[in-house]
């Protein structure tokens, strides 16, 4: 092996390095080779740094020199590379110090030797040494601490105005200067930028051990078996930071893109370029200026995960353009040494980031079989130029979060890994019609390591001998949509073809009607393209190889490209250069470049959804920029499904949903468009009878999700009319909606205003009496198709408006309520309410219980003088067991003439009476004809009794006694002198003691109306030669006597005529009084039959008898002597 030493030894550099690093590389086109798609790596090497200590005993003459070979005692390993790389790289720390006689560096092989013959490898020394850091300054550099004492010293980083942008590190070095030992304080600075237009390396003549201008390292060996997130720690790494501010065009930053462009000198050296956002569980701090720890980030970029030694950048040369959506916060670039051409021991770096603006989408809804769609492109930077074009149209479903299970086990050890898919346990079958292209890919989630996919298409007939048949009442595993394919299995005469195109030892695509193909790396991330499809079903399965938790996650992906003929295009950026017109030469910051997506569907292209993609870059880098397009064909206007009125002051006829109650109701338009989901809110209009009510209309057209599909399902458009009359004429409103392809949905709806109630007529008095158990109501409506309710049932009337139904009849009083309604409205549960309604409530009384009469009295009654009487009383009627009638509903006749009764009950009229005995009939009659009656009889006498004195003395006697005797009316009251004598059977005698002198002896006969018939006799008495003072003590006596006699009578119960009324004038003009003891009246008794009670009771309270005489003759009249 020969040397060449390519820079002379600089003296003093050994003595004075703190590090040497050695460095060696070799061109990676001699180590590696690619052989059709696969890669031979011919190549496993390692480099060691060795302290050397000669041992003098090995050296007889010659020498020394390092043999390994021989004397491995003499070297000591400081330092290895072994990452089978072709850029290899070991470092000794202070090598004058810690090393003996020198540092010998070996390149050897670290696994089978290959014996490349003529290969030419580089080594590069490179000498370091530690120099002050102007950035750091110290509160104090001397400090002096006691033992087992502790002391704060401040270092304080100043970052310099010019310092570029990236990571610096240093170190502090604390030395105790008694013992001499020494503590190394790491400090990396991160230099950030204010985003999002930025620039990071780019100094050529950079030599810091960590430099932001330069990767180190190459291309590990192990990767061929794994990508690189399987080793993420493997390459050299260069972050820079920047934060993007929350505010402006940032703060909601719709089609906004970062572009980051790395660039390096030459390939095949590779530099992967990644970027870090913010995860959500950091936007609280994005608001809260004084936090300050650590970000979560999530990986927002990434470059291409090759798993071999292939050279891969979007310029296809030693320069990458990347995007990622542009997010507020702090952001990261990364860059990655993937691979080193081996010529040099780094790469030079260099790269800028800004923003680029394109629509999120390009979504087109036309009815049209071809069009345009415009867009437009911005960037605040300075781009060589624009390149455009655009794929499709295909059709995309996608499903995140799919299960799947943990399905390789420890016994499997099947010869055909076809067979390990075939017994994957996730399935899914789906139907490929006119593709060009089918690509299936899957995404495994963080909880697995390890998924392979499997493609199959369904080639033989199932064991029943039929192909995978459609059930329509089968529910699709994904979608959760009825209908799905059954009977779709992986034959064994499928797995076992290998009929597909190998494009990596571990991938397989099919092309045309190939049987299979898999995709099965050591990673979760796998896809499969399929060119020319046949049409037909196709079977997808997901193998769970390493699945940690038994159960995973992975996103499905199913893209069909479709063979619709001229596909999308966009014109302005004409083939085969697709470069977008007038930016050849470049397109200048801020310049709007405005351009179209086209299409062109043939004839007989069904309505559907066609996806594809507008692929945006730069001259050298195509499709940096993706735009997701989209173009549903769709030629179905979208559906008026109903028009509903809404009352706000009155009802609806809900039988019809045509007739309203309020003058200016609100129409609801319902519209969905059930295939697409493309309703356009603007579009809505609304009329009524010609009066446009679109800018007074509310429209709700809300996003919803259905078949896992949130779009503009559907909605309402309200708007309330104006004043309308009552109808006749119908009033007409008027809708219409659009979707967004312009198709454009109209209704009609015809209905009515109606205020007025119907006309009820009900026939009869609206209150009745009657003694049946039944009543027939009836009358007439005057609308046919009225309806009438009577005790809480609703009837329809006969077609000419007149109704007529029996209604059972309760005792006593029955509300009858007619309620007609013309039409009804309903409430929340469903029960009808009348929308325009009169009612009218017809009563009738049932009553089969006579009147009564509480009290009937004729006063004066029993034989009075007077011409007349007054007969009073009271009366009720109950027409019921437990209702009380209406005095007004009851009839009196006394004696064949009416009389009135009074509310509370009572009557009372005046009864002429004729001489002699007077009869007295009444009749009670109430509503319903029941009678009650009563009598009582009332004798007029205006004659005086006879009075005849049969006994009578002379008109002088000598005696003081003389006897007076007489006949009279039976039961007339006889007195003589006003002294009551006892007559029977019309005859009286008495004696009357007389006085001396002349004496005038008074008998008086009153019979019981009071007529009274008197004599009057005049008689001396001469005592026979007696004195006279005697006669005159005996007459006042007698007078004495027969007043105390009187009073006896009375108390004794006997009747005296003519108590029962005031003092009745005798027939002469005269009247006598009657004595009453002196006291209070008590109350009379309560009402009795007996009219001589009653008699009794009015001459107590006229006074005109005492209570005592009143209680003799009470218990008399009671049989109670």
């Amino acid at each position: 092996m020969a040397a060449v030493r390519l820079a002379p030894p600089v003296p003093g550099l050994w003595a004075n390095a703190d590090l040497v690093k050695v460095t060696a590389y070799s061109d990676l086109s001699r180590l590696v080779t690619k052989i059709t798609t696969n890669y031979q790596v011919n190549y496993s090497y390692a480099l060691k740094a060795y302290d050397w200590t000669i041992d003098w005993n090995h050296w007889f003459g010659f020498g020394p020199y390092p043999w390994p070979a021989v004397f491995t005692d003499e070297l000591n390993t400081v330092s290895q590379s072994v990452l089978d790389s072709n850029v290899l790289e070991v470092r000794v720390a202070s090598p004058s110090r810690t090393l003996h006689e020198g540092l010998v560096i070996s390149l050897e092989d670290s696994g089978t030797p290959t014996y490349i013959d003529g290969l030419q490898w580089t080594f590069v020394v490179e000498f370091y040494q530690r120099v002050p850091w102007p950035w750091i300054t110290f509160s104090e550099t001397a400090p002096i601490i006691s033992g087992l004492g502790s002391h704060t010293v401040d270092a304080t980083v100043a970052i310099p105005a010019n310092a570029g942008i990236g990571s610096y590190e240093a170190a502090i070095v604390v030395r105790d200067t008694t013992h001499g030992t020494t503590t190394t304080v790491p400090v990396m600075v991160n230099v950030a930028a204010r985003g999002p237009s930025l620039s990071f390396g780019g100094n050529p003549l950079s030599t810091d051990l960590y430099d932001n201008n330069r990767l180190f390292g190459g291309y590990d060996r192990g990767l061929a078996t794994a990508t690189r997130l399987a080793h993420p720690l493997l390459g050299d790494w260069r972050y820079y930071f920047f934060e993007i501010p929350d505010q402006g065009l940032y703060g909601d930053p719709v089609g906004y893109k970062i572009l980051v462009q790395t660039n390096w000198p030459a390939a095949p050296s590779d530099v992967d370029t990644y970027a870090f956002g913010r995860t959500p569980g950091d936007i609280a701090s994005q608001s809260n200026a004084t936090y300050y720890g650590s970000f979560t980030l999530k990986q927002v970029l990434k470059g291409d995960e090759l798993d071999k030694p292939d050279f891969k950048t979007a310029t296809a040369g030693p320069q990458e353009y990347a995007a990622y959506d542009l997010a507020s916060g702090l952001n990261v670039i990364g860059l990655r040494a993937f691979s080193m051409r081996g010529q040099e021991t780094d790469v030079r770096i260099s790269g800028r980031a800004g923003w680029v603006n394109a629509p999120p989408s390009v979504d087109v809804a036309t009815q049209n079989l071809a069009g345009r769609a415009p867009f437009a492109f911005l960037s605040n930077m300075d781009l060589p130029g624009l390149r455009a074009s655009a794929v499709g149209p295909a059709q995309t479903t996608a499903f995140s979060s799919v299960d799947v299970h943990q399905d390789v086990q420890s016994w499997w050890n099947f010869p055909d890994f076809n067979e390990w898919l075939s017994r994957a346990s996730f399935n899914y079958t789906f139907h490929v019609e006119k593709a060009l292209i089918l690509d299936v890919h899957i995404e495994g989630q963080s909880d697995v390591n390890d998924l392979d996919l499997g493609l199959f298409r369904n080639t033989f007939q199932n064991p029943a001998g039929a192909p995978c048949e459609w059930d329509p009442a089968l529910k699709d595993p994904l979608t959760g949509i009825d209908g799905y394919w059954k009977g779709c299995v992986v034959d064994p005469e499928e797995w076992k073809l290998h009929d597909c195109a190998q494009i990596t030892p571990s991938r397989c695509w099919p092309v045309g009607p190939a049987t299979g193909g898999e995709d099965a790396d050591g990673d979760a991330d796998e896809e499969i393209k399929w060119v020319n499809p046949p049409d037909g079903e196709y079977m997808i399965k997901v193998l769970g190889f390493a699945v940690p938790g038994r159960t995973g996650h992975f996103d499905l992906q199913i893209g069909v490209t479709l063979d619709t003929g001229k596909g999308y295009e966009v014109p302005e950026a004409p083939k085969p250069a697709e470069i977008v017109n007038g930016t050849g030469g470049g397109v200048a910051a801020f310049t709007r470049v405005a351009m179209n997506m086209t299409w062109d569907f043939p004839p007989a292209q069904a309505d559907d959804k066609y996806g594809g993609a507008v692929l945006l870059g730069l001259p050298n880098a195509p499709g940096v920029v993706v735009v997701p397009a989209s173009v549903t064909l769709d030629r179905t206007p979208p559906q008026i499904t109903s028009i509903q009125l809404q009352a706000s002051h009155g009802r609806i006829d809900r039988a019809t949903n045509r007739t309203v109650s309020d003058r200016s109701p609100t129409i609801i338009v319902s519209v969905a468009d059930p295939q697409w989901g493309q309703l356009n809110p603007l579009s809505a209009r609304i009329s009524v009878d010609g009066m446009d009510l679109t800018p007074f209309a509310t429209v709700s057209i809300q996003y919803i999700t259905r078949a896992n599909k949130l779009a503009l399902w559907e909605g309402t458009i309200s708007a309330p009319t104006q004043v309308l009359s009552d109808s006749p004429p119908m009033h007409t409103a008027q809708a219409s909606i659009a979707d967004a392809a312009g198709n454009v949905g109209n209704g009609t709806f015809a209905f009515s205003v109606d205020t007025q109630a119907p006309a009820l007529v009900v026939n009869g008095p609206p209150r009745q009496f009657t003694t049946v158990n039944s009543f027939t109501i009836s009358g007439t409506t005057g609308e046919g198709s009225a309806s009438v309710n009577i005790r809480g049932v609703w009837h329809p009337v006969n077609p000419d408006g007149t109704f007529s139904f029996p209604v059972p009849l309760l005792d006593g009083t029955n509300a009858l309520a007619v309620t007609a309604a013309d039409w009804f409205d309903a409430d929340a549960s469903g029960n009808p309410i009348p929308g325009n309604a009169v009612t009218i409530t017809q009563t009738v009384i049932r009553d089969t219980i006579a009147p009564v009469f509480d009290v009937f009295v004729a006063d004066p009654s029993g034989v009075i003088r007077d011409n007349a009487t007054v007969v009073s009383g009271t009366a009720h009627d109950l027409v019921s067991d437990t209702e009380q009638g209406s005095s007004a509903d009851l009839q009196l006749t006394v004696n064949g003439n009416v009389v009135p009764i009074f509310a509370d009950g009572s009557y009372y009229v005046v009864v002429p009476l004729a001489e002699g005995p007077n009869s007295i009939d009444a009749v009670l009659t109430d509503g319903a004809g029941n009678q009650a009656t009563a009598s009582t009889s009332v004798t007029r006498d205006t004659t005086k009794p006879v009075l005849v004195l049969t006994t009578k003395p002379g008109a002088t006697v000598a005696t003081p006694i003389v006897t007076l005797a007489g006949t009279t009316e039976p039961g007339a009251f006889v007195t003589v002198n006003g002294v009551f004598v006892l007559s029977t059977v019309g005859t009286f005698t008495t004696n009357v003691t007389l006085s001396p002198g002349a004496n005038t002896i008074v008998v008086q006969s009153r019979d019981f109306a009071g007529n009274l018939a008197e004599e009057r006799l005049s008689v001396t008495y001469t005592p026979a030669g007696g004195s006279l003072i005697l006669p005159i003590g005996m007459g006042i006596g007698g007078v004495a006597l027969g007043a105390l006699l009187a009073v006896v009578l009375v108390r004794r119960g006997v009747r005296i005529p003519g108590l029962s009324r005031g003092p009745a004038k005798s027939s002469g003009g005269d009247s006598e009084g009657s004595t009453s003891e002196p006291g209070t009246a008590a109350e009379p008794d309560a009402a009795a039959d007996d009219p001589r009670e009653a008699r009794l009771r009015q001459a107590l309270a006229d006074g005109r008898i005492t209570q005592e005489v009143y209680d003799q003759n009470l218990r008399r009249i009671r049989g109670n002597t």
